[in-house]
């Protein structure tokens, strides 16, 4: 990195990175807090993530009961996405 902070501001432009390192490029923490759709909504950005050579992505967070704002819970519709990139 030349210190060029246009180059890096986006996830794009950090996938072309680890592309040209020929490093894994992994995407954590996201969330989404728009309901209900969310599943939507995060299934067209990690299918253009993996259609773009992302190795992994982790959503942002787990919780044992519902609790608003980024986090999912058992028995959020959100959790089916696992089942699409397993």
């Amino acid at each position: 990195w030349d210190g060029n902070v246009d180059e890096i501001d986006t996830i794009a432009a950090d996938l072309v990175v680890s592309q040209q390192l020929n490093k894994p490029f992994f995407i954590g923490e996201a969330g989404i807090n728009q309901r209900p759709e969310r599943f939507e909504l995060f299934r067209a950005k990690m299918d253009a993530a993996f259609a773009n050579g992302t190795s992994g992505y982790l959503i942002w967070n787990f919780e044992m009961e519902e609790c608003g704002g980024h986090c999912f819970y058992p028995g959020d519709p959100l959790i089916d996405i696992f089942q699409l990139y397993n």
